[in-house]
């Protein structure tokens, strides 16, 4: 006999497996399903901060014991956001490559912008460490690159072909600009192999 199909919230049979988002006709929420298997929303949410994060290889183990101490610690259940964070912090404090340190930045700046917050300082972060990696490769300039879109503000446009020494790009750090593109500054630091000299 088969095992019939359960809805992730209210654990009523499903007469169909749902192969994407969709509607528990029991309880009504939302089931998502990733590698087939069905989710909640937060499961989901959680499993997709996961692959994100996949590289530093973050289990969900990891990622629920450190909920359960957060939760301990503030009282109440820990975000899943609150949660990332503190993962992603202990994370720092890890011996990574500049590459890998440029990835955990933008995964909070990830998270501060989805709190509405401003990304800057951190993306600044980030892209440090994607001029630290280049520096350790031996490249002396980068030049400043952006989407070049209708959506780029006047100061990337402005910004995009300037040429720094590494040097002066890490002591003025010039991305992320201070620009007003509604989905935040684009612009990125490139290496040009005749920049390199």
């Amino acid at each position: 006999m088969l095992t019939k199909v359960k809805c992730p919230y209210c654990n009523a049979g499903l007469d169909v497996k749902p192969s994407r988002k969709n509607k528990c006709p029991n309880c009504g929420e939302y089931i998502l399903v990733r590698k087939g298997k069905l989710l909640t929303l937060e499961d989901a949410e959680i499993e997709d901060w996961l692959a994100r994060v996949d590289q530093f290889r973050v289990t969900k183990k990891n990622f629920l014991e450190e909920r359960e101490k957060l939760s301990q610690h503030f009282g109440q259940k820990a975000s899943i956001n609150d949660t990332a964070w503190a993962i992603l912090n202990l994370l720092l404090r890890e011996k990574y490559s500049h590459s890998d340190l440029n990835l955990i930045y933008f995964e909070m700046a990830h998270i501060v912008g989805l709190e509405g917050r401003n990304p800057k300082q951190i993306l600044a972060k980030a892209h440090e460490q994607n001029l630290l990696e280049y520096k350790s490769q031996g490249i002396k300039k980068i030049q400043i690159d952006n989407v070049n879109d209708d959506e780029i503000c006047e100061a990337c446009r402005k910004l995009a072909g300037k040429v720094y020494s590494i040097d002066q790009a890490l002591k003025e750090l010039p991305v992320p600009n201070n620009c007003e593109c509604e989905t935040g500054c684009r612009c990125w630091y490139s290496w040009e192999i005749g920049l390199s000299e």
